[in-house]
């Protein structure tokens, strides 16, 4: 007796990189729901270190510039789980004040700077007052916010204001 079993060709896809989910994207949009697909990752989020900014692939990083604070911490957490700590300067944005926050990690030495994110809503405000109030025929077609570069020249000093 030949019996068929009907149900769906379970793949297990290692890793949860661009390249895992490129691969189950692939895996299950050619299938046509014969393939099921289980991701494994050994790291608690996916996109694996790509998300924290170090690429294992590329050995020869001297330096990360996060979009943010939270992505510099996590950048800094990948070079040190890589052995790289001491060979890969960390950047980040924010600027964020407290003890989680890119100023204290640039006091103490974890990362090389972190850059002030400003908002641009006083600009903003003030550009829209001089178009409703003061009927203003021409605006600026660029507004330059300030930033300030946060490094070991300034943060301990910063961390007190």
């Amino acid at each position: 007796m030949n019996v068929r079993d009907e149900s769906p060709t379970r793949v297990a896809v290692i890793g949860s990189g661009p390249a895992g989910f490129y691969a189950a994207g692939h895996l299950l949009k050619e299938s046509n729901g014969a393939i099921e697909v289980d991701m494994l990752e050994r790291l608690p989020t996916p996109w694996g270190l790509v998300r924290s900014g170090v690429a294992p692939d590329h050995p020869n990083i001297k330096a990360v510039y996060a979009s943010n604070d939270m992505m510099a911490a996590g950048a800094r957490l990948a070079a040190k789980g890589a052995g790289k700590l001491d060979q890969v300067k960390i950047l980040g944005t924010d600027g964020l004040p407290g003890p989680a926050g890119g100023i204290r990690a640039v006091a103490e030495g974890e990362w090389a700077a972190t850059f002030t994110y400003p908002t641009g809503g006083p600009e903003a405000i003030e550009m829209a007052k001089s178009i409703l109030l003061d009927c203003a025929e021409k605006v600026p077609t660029v507004v330059t916010v300030p930033t300030t570069a946060i490094t070991s020249d300034n943060a301990k000093q910063l961390m007190r204001n």
